[in-house]
């Protein structure tokens, strides 16, 4: 395998160690300020309302900067910060390269996932802290929670496979 794949690899999990120190964050903030019924404290409330949101669009751009990474690197992708690119190559994460250029690196349930959190990041990046309430702050901390081993898991499959496809570089 070449010297520039193994090098996004480890970059890769470079990332992953990243978004695993995120989340551990993201779930103690979500405990401490629901462990209190109302959120009754300024702090409670500023960090569901601000360390929250942001820990979630943080976690969720490690993953699309993971993915971003893969599209340019291996996918032959160009980088932009175009949303509406992003969100395109995003789509495209799901799908297979023919000619042995890349398999799919994530599932289509995983994109279905993604997707929503794409939308929340978005979302949450306008949205000032009274408005919080508008962002389902709970429901989208519990997929970002879940999604993260998933994309952890189904992105060490691709690694492997294109360890196995590049074997000869």
């Amino acid at each position: 395998m070449s010297k520039e794949k193994i090098e996004l690899f480890k970059d890769i999990d470079e990332e992953f160690s990243n978004i695993k120190i995120q989340m551990e964050d993201l779930k103690g903030a979500i405990e401490y300020s629901t462990s209190r019924a109302n959120r009754q404290t300024d702090i409670e409330k500023w960090i569901f309302e601000t360390v929250c949101p942001s820990s979630i669009e943080e976690i969720y751009s490690g993953i699309e900067r993971v993915l971003i990474r893969i599209g340019i690197e291996i996918g032959g992708a160009i980088r932009t910060d175009d949303e509406l690119i992003n969100e395109a190559m995003l789509n495209s994460m799901a799908e297979e390269i023919p000619g042995g250029v890349r398999p799919a690196v994530i599932s289509h349930e995983t994109l279905k996932m993604l997707n929503e959190l794409r939308l929340f990041s978005v979302q949450a990046r306008d949205t000032y802290g009274y408005m919080v309430g508008s962002l389902n702050l709970e429901e989208n901390a519990e997929k970002v929670i879940a999604i993260v081993p998933v994309v952890i898991n189904e992105i060490n499959s691709f690694k492997t496979e294109i360890a196995r496809i590049y074997s000869d570089d």
